[in-house]
């Protein structure tokens, strides 16, 4: 009822109404979610990247993971190799609540295990719900550090929202209510230029790599 009720009201953001997910179940109820990240210490010397899953009707958190800064991949990626893993992780399971069926594979998309007896007796089973993903929050340390976009102190592109520059980045000059100096980053502009800062680099050999 609460989430009928929010629907009906336009009680929800217009993420919600213009998913690709929700324009498509039409008949079918689907709840917003949305996936807040945020580092947690539990230490004086150590912390945690804890992910929490937030239904946004009711408000409820859910914490689902935590991953140990310490432990995380230290190969130069950045600890990306410990956070790609995860995402793969979560887009699993949101793309079983968006489609609102069990999995058909394992979250490495690799076949049922042995182990996974319960799991592969209900693959391809509905759920009983479905969900979309609507936001995924956090304050700019975890934008710029598990999401990997652009900190603060840039010397190219410090914002992740826009596309202001380090000598433009806090100038006021030009804004008014409804404009704004820069331009607001759209949908694929970081990917566009991830790619454009992509070299492929062949390594024939063995003696080529260890090179």
């Amino acid at each position: 009822m609460q989430l009928d009720e929010a629907v009906a009201d336009h009680q929800l953001p217009p993420a919600y109404y213009t998913h690709p997910r929700v324009q498509a179940s039409a008949n079918a109820r689907v709840w917003p979610l949305s996936i807040f990240i945020d580092g947690v210490p539990y230490s004086h010397t150590d912390s945690v990247v804890g992910w929490w899953l937030v239904n946004m009707v009711s408000g409820q958190r859910y914490l689902f993971a935590c991953l140990r800064k310490r432990t995380v991949c230290k190969c130069g990626c950045r600890g990306w190799c410990s956070f790609y893993a995860m995402f793969r992780y979560v887009a699993w399971c949101l793309a079983a609540l968006a489609e609102g069926m069990w999995p058909a594979r394992r979250h490495d998309r690799k076949p049922w295990q042995p182990t996974d007896e319960a799991r592969a007796s209900k693959a391809g089973t509905p759920l009983g719900v479905k969900a979309a993903l609507i936001h995924i929050k956090g304050d700019w340390m975890e934008f710029a550090t598990t999401l990997g976009l652009p900190s603060w102190n840039d010397g190219l592109r410090p914002c992740f929202a826009c596309n202001a520059d380090r000598d433009s980045f806090h100038t006021s000059l030009g804004a008014r209510p409804l404009a704004f100096p820069s331009r607001e980053n759209q949908e694929g502009d970081n990917e566009l230029a991830c790619q454009r800062c992509e070299f492929y680099v062949v390594i024939p050999n063995q003696d080529t790599h260890r090179q």
